[in-house]
């Protein structure tokens, strides 16, 4: 996948790109199965790429490189239709067209498999601060970005042919 299919985030690497990564760098990698330091101490290094981690690594003399999947609880991933004291001041439609919406998007979720981790962390420590990279995986991508029902809503009504407002 190229940084063109993908703008704005860096792919994810498996497990074989990962190991090519490491030993094509002379690294030495350690997993990492539950990273507890607050976001403020994980410093995301430049362009957040393999390469630029790379480099810093070398740059300063690290070896080790720590890794860590993380993945979506897929109960976080539901939108809920909307209930009644909220659509009570909606146009039908409208609230019609949203509730689609949602169960369009918990087909989706439905059809996900939420085994394949949805976030890579490569990181190195260097003068006691983490500095790493955050990779992406591109199926995810719509359960990263915000809260899914900002999200499923938001998709919704930029879709909806609305009438113009009147003043």
């Amino acid at each position: 996948m190229s940084d063109e299919d993908y703008a704005g985030y860096t792919p994810i690497m498996d497990e074989e790109e990962l190991e090519a990564f490491v030993d094509g760098n002379g690294f030495m990698a350690t997993e990492v199965t539950d990273f507890l330091a607050p976001d403020e101490a994980f410093a995301i290094l430049g362009d957040n790429t393999p390469e630029y981690m790379a480099d810093f690594m070398k740059s300063h003399g690290i070896t080790s490189l720590f890794y860590e999947y993380d993945y979506i609880d897929e109960s976080d991933a539901y939108v809920y239709p909307l209930d009644d004291d909220i659509t009570e001041g909606m146009e039908p439609a409208v609230a019609e067209a949203v509730n689609r919406a949602f169960d369009e998007w918990n087909d989706q979720v439905d059809e996900t498999d939420f085994t394949v981790p949805a976030l890579m962390y490569l990181y190195a420590i260097y003068e006691g601060r983490v500095f790493g990279i955050e990779m992406w995986n591109p199926d995810f991508v719509q359960y990263l970005e915000d809260d899914p029902i900002l999200t499923c809503l938001c998709d919704c009504l930029n879709d909806l042919d609305l009438p113009e407002a009147k003043d």
